[in-house]
């Protein structure tokens, strides 16, 4: 017997989340190529003139009612005596003829099989099926102005921060980079599914987000108990208070995060007070590099400019796709690769560069104006990066880097020392070759 109806007035239907499975599904929502859902119940099977039939109930569901229903706002049983539209009879026969479908009166429904009014769903039982389904955070963006509608910029740039916030509140390096796809999008909001590979840790970190805007006096001490650099949180902050919205965020269920998170932009003076006045400095590990070979970095961004596909076997040095992307990401945390490779602006300037020397000197700028710089600097508490102590980064990435094993550690710190003793050297005689001219003016003058 299928599970499903065909050739019906339902459309072609498949499994988006199962909710109760006894000897096969009992309670689900199915989706049809309309983008129609449906709440599914079991009500029993019987037997008409010889032919078995497993008789279902069937209420079109609304995506906004269906997350309600997940978090356990009202039971199943609700969704079929309070229906949005109708309830639905499908008979499946066990054999050969196509499936009935008639409509139910409320009368009728309520002498139906109904699911019981104990009868919620549980987040841990849920099963999903269509990709689309596959989510479990949604994000809100609306205006506070309610006239005016929603850049497609200012989508982009709150999840791009939100992400890095939740990535830092992370226990270790070794979770992946959620997925982030739109769902929906109405006048004046819109609505975003968030998706991660670690929904457990995903939600302790939103919590902890919760946590950081809930007690704005104790922000800072917090910020270094979890580890967060107060730049995240106040880039996101300040894409909020700048394009004045308000952000709501909600769980797909109540199994690991009992409520939903709001930032708007009217509370956020105190919060930002506190980050602008912030001496905590973290940064993630992702943004520090551990590939020490300048000319190797230089050669590949170079290499990249000319639009070369890059393989270790190609590479003189490199014994594994590994060391390529060591590379990759250092070129990456210096700006002068995208995440996907591609080159950007300062890395062609950099390939431009005539000489040797002018390319070390342009990359000592873009390792000053880096996240891994600055946050350097500002750890040494100094203005310039010719000012830090070079024998300091082992103290410094210990200290302001988390994730990192001993040994990923110790060759972290080894790379950005090796990085600025290049750089102090290099600076070093450029400013003598600058002084010449100056000390040969004046013994002429003498």
């Amino acid at each position: 017997m299928s599970l499903l109806p065909k050739n019906t007035m339902l459309g072609k239907l498949r499994l988006f989340e199962v909710y109760d499975d006894f000897e096969g599904p009992k309670c689900f929502s199915a989706i049809n190529k309309l983008e129609q859902v449906f709440l599914v119940y079991w009500s029993g099977d019987f037997n008409n003139e010889e032919i078995a039939l497993s008789k279902w109930l069937y209420a079109p569901i609304s995506h906004k009612r269906l997350d309600e229903l997940r978090r356990q706002s009202f039971s199943i049983r609700d969704v079929f005596l309070k229906p949005e539209t109708c309830v639905y009879n499908v008979d499946i026969p066990s054999i050969g003829t196509n499936s009935i479908v008639s409509m139910l009166s409320h009368e009728n429904v309520i002498g139906s099989n109904i699911p019981p009014e104990s009868f919620y769903l549980e987040p841990d039982e849920i099963e999903v099926f269509a990709k689309e389904a596959d989510w479990n955070f949604e994000l809100k963006i609306a205006k506070k102005a309610k006239s005016t509608s929603i850049n497609a910029n200012t989508v982009t740039k709150v999840i791009d921060a939100l992400s890095a916030i939740v990535r830092s509140l992370m226990d270790d390096e070794t979770q992946e980079i959620p997925k982030l796809y739109p769902l929906t999008a109405s006048f004046g909001s819109f609505e975003v599914k968030l998706g991660t590979n670690y929904p457990e840790k995903s939600s302790i970190a939103i919590e902890q987000l919760n946590c950081l805007l809930s007690d704005t006096k104790l922000l800072d001490r917090n910020l270094k108990n979890m580890g967060l650099d107060p730049y995240k949180l106040k880039d996101l902050l300040d894409i909020v208070a700048q394009d004045r919205i308000e952000l709501t965020l909600s769980p797909k269920t109540y199994e690991h995060l009992t409520g939903s998170i709001d930032i708007k932009s009217g509370s956020l003076g105190p919060a930002m007070e506190r980050l602008n006045a912030s001496s905590t400095t973290f940064i993630d590990s992702a943004l520090v590099p551990q590939a020490s070979d300048l000319d190797r970095i230089i050669d590949i961004v170079c290499r990249r400019v000319s639009s070369e596909v890059l393989k270790h076997n190609n590479i003189e040095g490199l014994s594994s796709h590994r060391q390529v992307e060591y590379h990759i990401t250092a070129a990456y945390c210096l700006g002068l690769l995208n995440k996907n490779s591609s080159v950007t602006s300062a890395g062609r300037l950099l390939h431009h560069k005539s000489t040797k020397e002018a390319q070390y000197l342009f990359l000592s700028d873009r390792f000053e104006s880096s996240d891994i710089g600055w946050a350097w600097m500002k750890w040494s508490n100094v203005n310039s990066i010719y000012d830090i102590d070079e024998n300091t980064a082992k103290d410094f990435i210990n200290s302001c880097v988390r994730g990192l094993n001993p040994t990923t550690s110790k060759r972290r710190s080894s790379t950005i020392s090796t990085w600025l003793k290049t750089f102090k050297s290099i600076r070093a005689a450029e400013n003598i070759t600058v002084d010449l001219p100056v000390i040969s003016f004046l013994n002429n003058k003498l």
